[in-house]
């Protein structure tokens, strides 16, 4: 098997194995840092278009096996949201904070500084779950390796919280809402490469046809979670979750579920995002 944390795309654009994760997250922070972006007014509104695949272990056992496509519109002061379905627009008010945050004037001022970002991060986890979590810790002495030289029991704070995973989920679901300042994006992806244990995958991964580069990491010791990125630019693509082990879930309706190494859990991609005028606008 190839070295886990080494990866890129060769001259025939098939993923290679050549970058860390941690320098794969800095070509997607420079490609990001480039973007041209002019900032939303208040009045404005964010739009997304999104897919998602939902054929995991769970949805099967429910026999709620997906795929949708989404078209969702956030206003740029955090204000409103609405989505179109069956045809017809839906908007409401947004009234509770959300963890993390999702209004453009808080994302917007996020810290550039990485290595800041991510103690702000620390930060929103510790008190997500009203304690003092740190972040990380270290392997118990004697842990055996479970899945690419993560170990079997993540790292955790003085709660019991695994904060390195929390803190890694934050961020790519921050990178998930599209339209930031490029700066801020950048930082999300630096920021990423800072989590401990964040690895790129090992196997080759294909989405809509085409390869990309996931790197990301192993959280609750069996499930890699990933963020896909474009092989030759690094701009972001979207989010994948794999089994990286077999799993066993309980408390399923119809009994514990097995997840067998390998099964894709998740798969979303973003089609399209862009700054109108309207909820019900997409250019």
């Amino acid at each position: 098997m190839t070295d886990p944390d080494q990866t890129t795309a060769d001259g025939n654009g098939s993923v290679a194995t050549e970058l860390s994760a941690t320098e794969t997250f800095e070509l997607a922070a420079s490609h990001a840092a480039t973007e041209p972006f002019t900032p939303p007014q208040p009045d404005q509104w964010i739009y997304l278009e999104t897919q998602s695949h939902y054929v995991g272990a769970v949805e099967q056992d429910k026999g709620m096996e997906w795929e949708q496509t989404t078209q969702f519109w956030r206003k740029a002061d955090g204000s409103q949201e609405a989505v179109l379905d069956g045809g017809e627009l839906h908007v409401w008010d947004v009234t509770a904070e959300t963890i993390p945050p999702t209004d453009y004037p808080t994302l917007s001022t996020l810290p550039t500084d990485p290595q800041e970002l991510l103690d702000w991060v620390y930060e929103l986890v510790e008190s997500s779950f009203d304690g003092d979590g740190t972040a990380g810790g270290d392997v118990p002495e004697g842990e055996e390796p479970a899945v690419d030289g993560l170990p079997e029991t993540p790292p955790v704070d003085d709660q019991g919280i695994d904060v390195d995973a929390y803190a890694f989920s934050i961020l790519t679901s921050i990178m998930w809402e599209g339209v930031l300042p490029p700066e801020v994006t950048a930082s999300l992806m630096r920021a990423a490469g800072l989590i401990p244990d964040v690895i790129v995958s090992p196997e080759p991964v294909e989405i809509d046809g085409h390869e990309v580069i996931a790197v990301g990491r192993i959280q609750d010791g069996w499930l890699f979670e990933q963020v896909l990125l474009d092989p030759e630019t690094y701009a972001y693509v979207g989010y994948r979750s794999e089994a990286a082990k077999d799993h066993t879930i309980e408390g399923g309706p119809n009994g514990p579920i097995e997840v067998k190494k390998g099964e894709v859990q998740s798969t979303a991609t973003r089609l399209a995002s862009a700054i109108v005028d309207e909820a019900g606008d997409t250019a």
